[in-house]
């Protein structure tokens, strides 16, 4: 916008994981302007993102967030991401 750079959005594609292919992205990173939020410019960014992996065949969408922001919890779900139903599960090394 004003030719200046005000967001930018970033997903991968990968053959799949655990012996099974994948139509899955993930998506890792999203981040606008402060300037610019409320301006359409994350629902521009994800909608060329989505056309952009429709043409790849691919049919979901995966990102993972922190429980606690809200703010991308409220964007996510006005673009149709819900939970999934999977559960992610970490064990920390012994230091």
């Amino acid at each position: 916008m004003d030719d200046y750079p005000v967001g930018f959005i970033m997903a991968r594609v990968d053959f799949g994981a655990f012996g099974r292919t994948s139509t899955e992205a993930e998506m890792d990173t999203l981040g606008v302007d402060p300037g610019y939020r409320g301006q359409g410019v994350g629902r521009a960014l994800m909608a060329q993102m989505i056309a952009n992996l429709a043409v790849l065949r691919v049919d979901t969408i995966r990102t993972e967030i922190d429980w606690n922001d809200t703010g991308l919890i409220t964007y996510l779900d006005a673009m149709g991401f819900g939970p999934a139903q999977r559960v992610v599960l970490v064990r920390a090394l012994a230091a």
